[in-house]
């Protein structure tokens, strides 16, 4: 699909160039929605929703406003070079830049299920599809189906739409655009229908943002009350039931009784998690950290800043908590990462991350097992990276009062923020989660069962928490996260010279 999105504009490119075309000339205070081509009518329907999205967005803003269609990829760069104001691109919404700030959500792209049409199923639900065979057409689809559909059957990894037509599987489970993809792009009849939509189980959250320059507050302001009124007035939910035949606003819920809503965050601890889990309390400030040791806490780096972006923080200024409880274990020594420096205050460098080491009280603790760029290919495809299910452990949370651990379900992308990079080789990777909060920095990001882990293996650290999307508020739905597994020989070294390997 990019390819062809390339060379459908190299003629409009070839053109301007030239300057035998020029753009529209931009009105005084007219806004410009921009929105990605769609192909056809028919097919690419998320296309479609998006550029629904932005003609309503025009007519409610209240402003003289145009939309203006984009025809390459990304659609972000348009934003950044100021020939739109205003972006709605799901593609652009899961990417992130400094200097582009996401409104609130428009979409929660909801599960799909999806059955033959001579063969459907009578019930959505744990026991009436216990020992059925489920193909899954992505990563969100195979962690619900081994987490909440445990006593189904895994049908094997492929084309969700063959397995369901040769038989191979009763019913396929993938996000609703995902599915409707496949089902339009079917040649001559599709063999499948959507027959049911799970808006609010636990590994979905809203993940589509319009996008506007940081610089433009004011804009983003009106933008994010704009969407809050469409929401309200049932336009988005129009504009959804029209492309997709189902809701995928933001609030949108399921009535199906057999899947209850997940938390967005509990004191459900795993054990083995909660065990590695401690708060640092730094000269008053609250971070968190893994222990990789057992005399070792992996952290970030920025949690022994001052407050001029320096490192200047003693080993005797460190206190180590579980919950309220104080450790009676001393910080040793802080080795923060060669390669660190803050950029500021509040922007770290890519390298944010440090070892606390413990003295030594004959503890003893296995090293928790790291993701590799390697694993990743091996274990998803392309589109899955975007999509992981993981879960933030830390101390941070919207009360600063409170001080205990919380687990916050997440969504990771492991698709690289840096244009250059290659995917699986990008140190920092993106965080979506609901209760990303001061005080998680440092703190563990799992990967949860049922995706990249196998359901019977232990715990997989993704890295720790860096940066928080707003760095003003006390909680955000966006961060950074500092992979572990890029910095294992570094770690190991550290270890090994301590004594605590």
């Amino acid at each position: 699909m990019q390819v062809m999105m390339i060379l459908r504009a190299l003629p409009v490119i070839a053109v301007l160039q030239a300057g035998m075309m020029a753009l529209p000339a931009q009105a005084a205070d007219e806004i410009r929605v921009g929105f990605m081509e769609v192909y056809s009518e028919t097919g690419q329907r998320r296309e479609r929703f998006d550029a629904a999205i932005a003609r309503e967005l025009c007519q409610s803003i209240g402003k003289p406003c145009r939309t203006v269609e984009i025809k390459t990829m990304p659609a972000g760069k348009d934003l950044l070079e100021g020939r739109v104001d205003v972006l709605v691109s799901y593609f652009d919404s899961i990417t992130r830049d400094d200097r582009i700030a996401g409104t609130r959500d428009y979409a929660r792209m909801p599960l799909a299920f999806v059955v033959r049409k001579d063969a459907g199923v009578s019930e959505i639900s744990p026991a009436a599809l216990a020992g059925k065979k489920i193909a899954v057409g992505d990563m969100v689809g195979k962690g619900f189906v081994t987490t909440r559909l445990s006593r189904s059957v895994l049908s094997p990894r492929g084309d969700f739409l063959t397995a369901l037509a040769s038989g191979d599987a009763d019913l396929a489970v993938a996000r609703l655009d995902l599915a409707v993809y496949e089902i339009d792009a079917a040649s001559g009849e599709s063999c499948c229908k959507v027959v049911e939509v799970l808006n609010d189980v636990a590994s979905i959250t809203p993940n589509d943002r319009v996008l506007v320059r940081k610089s433009d507050k004011a804009l983003k302001e009106l933008v994010d009350k704009t969407i809050g009124e469409m929401e309200r007035s049932g336009k988005i939910k129009a504009a959804a039931k029209a492309t997709f035949g189902f809701d995928v606003s933001p609030e949108a819920k399921s009535d199906n009784p057999h899947f209850p809503t997940a938390p967005e965050a509990s004191r459900d601890i795993e054990p083995v998690i909660a065990t590695r889990t401690v708060r640092l309390d730094i000269n008053g400030a609250r971070c968190s950290g893994v222990l990789v040791s057992g005399r070792a806490v992996l952290t970030a780096a920025h949690c022994f800043d001052d407050a001029k972006g320096k490192v200047n923080v003693k080993p005797r200024q460190v206190a180590l908590y579980q919950n309220d409880k104080k450790l009676s274990r001393k910080a040793a020594r802080i080795v923060i990462h060669p390669d660190y420096r803050a950029l500021t205050a509040t922007d770290v460098g890519s390298s944010d991350i440090a070892l606390l080491l413990l003295d030594d009280d004959g503890s003893t603790l296995a090293p928790p097992r790291l993701l590799t760029g390697r694993e990743a290919f091996l274990t998803t495809d392309m589109m899955d990276l975007l999509f992981v299910d993981a879960a933030l452990y830390g101390y941070g949370n919207r009360d600063r009062k409170d001080a205990r651990l919380l687990k916050s379900r997440a969504r990771v992308s492991l698709m690289v923020p840096q244009p250059d990079s290659f995917l699986g080789q990008s140190v920092k990777v993106f965080l979506r989660s609901p209760e990303f909060c001061h005080g998680d920095s440092g703190g563990g990001v799992f990967l949860a069962p049922g995706g990249v882990v196998g359901l019977d293996e232990p715990p997989l650290l993704l890295g720790v928490a860096s940066a928080i999307g707003e760095a003003k508020a006390q909680c955000d739905d966006f961060g950074e996260i500092t992979r572990a597994d890029f910095f294992a020989d570094w770690m190991a070294g550290i270890l090994k010279e301590h004594g605590a390997d």
